[in-house]
């Protein structure tokens, strides 16, 4: 659906599109279709960019991309790394895994490190807003952590990748008002769920403070 809203408006940030879960290859041909009616509709300035989170997706990447490159156009695809800072359920370790994983897709002729990804999962469990913003602040300081980590493993290789050129995307719904970026990480951006819309799991964790603010709802025969 964002796609057909990209090819139709032609403007962010329904061009600027991510795949929003860790990649597979069942999912690549489509995705690729995808991305050319992106690209072609907006004339070159669409993207859609994949999650990783593991050096097997890096690999099928790399080699579904080889397999469709020709002499008139090289294959690539835009990744995000997706990095676990605590929910422990997806992303790769910040410690010596992630940054293997960043750099081989820095290397890569056919992948592009677009940026790095986290999601606050953790956040639905708490219902403390002091706890809540501990939590932001882990999140925060293990990107930042990882960053410096990456940023001095690519000098000693000496690798001339820029990591401040890196978007760093975060966040969760309940945690949304959390993120106050007290450590200045650079471009960064926020990705709550169904913040536009609300539910009582975040009436619960107290994101919103009353039914009120509850948009959307479900009407259902319980049989």
């Amino acid at each position: 659906m964002v796609v057909k809203l990209g090819c139709q408006y032609k403007r962010k940030p329904f061009t600027d599109v991510i795949f929003g879960i860790p990649i597979c290859k069942s999912k690549l041909l489509e995705i690729q279709s995808m991305s050319h009616e992106l690209t072609s509709a907006t004339h070159g300035e669409g993207c859609i960019h994949v999650i990783v989170d593991n050096p097997q997706q890096a690999t099928f990447l790399e080699e579904f991309a080889q397999q469709n490159t020709s002499d008139e156009n090289t294959q690539r695809w835009s990744v995000f790394l997706k990095l676990d800072t605590g929910y422990h359920r997806a992303g790769i370790t910040c410690e010596k895994a992630g940054v293997n994983l960043a750099t081989q897709i820095i290397n890569s002729t056919h992948l592009v490190l677009k940026g790095l990804y986290t999601h606050c999962g953790h956040s639905y469990n708490i219902q403390d807003s002091g706890v809540m913003k501990e939590t932001t602040n882990q999140d925060h300081s293990m990107i930042l952590g990882f960053l410096n980590t990456l940023r001095s493993h690519l000098k000693s290789s000496n690798s001339k990748f820029d990591v401040s050129s890196l978007s760093i995307s975060v966040g969760s719904t309940p945690s949304m008002f959390s993120h106050d970026n007290a450590l200045k990480i650079p471009n960064i951006e926020l990705h709550p769920g169904n913040y536009v819309f609300y539910d009582r799991q975040q009436l619960w964790t107290g994101a919103c403070s009353s039914e009120k603010s509850i948009g959307g709802f479900v009407l259902s025969r319980i049989i």
